[in-house]
């Protein structure tokens, strides 16, 4: 789910009213089918800036913010994997306590009973 390509962005109720403070939700919402963030014609994140920046970094959604990290389900146990595709990711190995760290982390913003 990067703000550029593939993209989706599920919104919760709170990452709604974060982001209703500083935008107008009505315009970069998809209520059809679920609360998502519009895209561009372009396939990217409407709020993504010709800077390739976020503008509205600092209300991002919990998804935005946790990205290229994620939550799945693997035989029964909850693990966290990244996105193998985001450009931005660079670094040394995480270690176990950094792991533990993250997934703790990312049970509580999305909550357990979520992950598919």
């Amino acid at each position: 789910m990067c703000c550029r390509n593939p993209y989706r962005v599920d919104l919760g109720e709170d990452e709604v009213a974060r982001l209703s403070q500083v935008i107008s939700i009505a315009d970069v919402i998809d209520e059809r089918s679920s609360m998502t963030l519009l895209k561009q014609a372009s396939d990217t994140c409407l709020l993504l800036a010709d800077d390739q920046r976020c503008t509205v970094y600092e209300a991002r959604p919990n998804g935005c913010r946790d990205y290229p990290f994620r939550l799945q389900a693997e035989d029964g146990e909850t693990v966290v994997v990244r996105d193998l595709a985001c450009p931005g990711f660079i670094g040394p190995p995480m270690s176990e306590l950094d792991y533990h760290g993250l997934l703790a982390q990312l049970q509580s913003r999305q909550g357990a009973d979520s992950i598919d």
